[in-house]
């Protein structure tokens, strides 16, 4: 598995699996798949109330010796009524708990506001800051090694990188062919934050897309391998969901291929800015 360096000196896996929407029996099905077929990055969120479970399958690889804790990269989030300094760090506590293991290879303030359905909250920005001094000082105490956020736009970054001790180093955000935020991915290259895509399938709806398919059919490849390859050939790091174990093998198997020049023209010239998950455009 190819690895890109955060700004931590920490080495992140390319690929990932996903686990949003996953709950109980699924998600531990899913989990033991993946780490069964080679995966070492696993992304979850305290949102996505599958911690407990995800923790118990790692155990289960850790006591059989499957897989030691440190060939792992394992990612969560803090969910948005958990903003603020004190309740960030109860929230991450929380998920060590849930998840069994004694720190998180990156922990991530999940969304700019303290609502994803209340954009125009006047707390956001000192809640923002609240959590983010938090998230530092579980990193200088060594029991995060990476920090970063996710759904952040540029005027969040700014905002961040003005008053931070720590930087970001990751921000993970929705993108895929019909999303695609050049100018959010520059931004985040040029201040040294590794730019993570979330939902690189667009939610399964880009599957069927007549252009993806044409790519798929050239290089006799499934949609799904066109769409991570694309991001993969983008360098961003990315982590699609799946419950079913042919399909996260399906995701994995990307690296036997090269998109030429005019596939990434054609899959770059598809974006509409169009989001399947939330948009985070009117967060203050």
């Amino acid at each position: 598995m190819e690895t890109i360096t955060l700004n931590t000196k920490a080495k992140m896996p390319m690929i990932g699996l996903g686990t949003y929407l996953n709950p109980g029996k699924e998600v531990k099905e899913a989990v033991k798949a993946a780490l069964s077929l080679g995966y070492h990055h696993i992304d979850t969120a305290a949102v996505y109330n599958n911690e407990k479970e995800i923790g118990e399958v790692l155990q289960e690889f850790f006591k059989s010796n499957s897989i030691k804790r440190e060939e792992l990269f394992i990612t969560s989030k803090l969910d948005c009524k958990d903003h603020g300094y004190k309740e960030a760090l109860s929230a991450y506590n929380q998920s060590l708990s849930n998840l069994q293991i004694s720190y998180l290879d990156l922990y991530l303030i999940h969304w700019p506001g303290v609502e994803r359905l209340s954009p125009n909250d006047e707390q956001n920005a000192s809640l923002r800051k609240e959590s983010w001094k938090a998230l530092e000082e579980l990193y200088q105490s060594g029991r995060v090694k990476a920090i970063g956020v996710s759904n952040y736009e540029i005027k969040h970054l700014k905002e961040l990188l003005e008053d931070c001790k720590v930087k970001p180093a990751v921000n993970q955000v929705e993108c895929h062919p019909l999303c695609y935020p050049s100018e959010l991915i520059k931004f985040c290259k040029d201040n040294d934050i590794v730019f993570e895509s979330y939902s690189p399938l667009g939610t399964g709806k880009l599957l069927n897309d007549p252009k993806v398919l044409n790519i798929a059919e050239k290089h006799k490849k499934k949609a799904s391998q066109v769409l991570i390859r694309w991001a993969f050939q983008h360098n961003l790091p990315t982590v699609p969901k799946s419950k079913t174990p042919e399909r996260i093998r399906d995701n994995i198997n990307i690296f036997d291929f090269q998109l030429e020049q005019e596939d990434m023209e054609t899959l770059n010239s598809m974006n509409q800015n169009r989001h399947f998950c939330w948009n985070p455009e009117k967060v203050k």
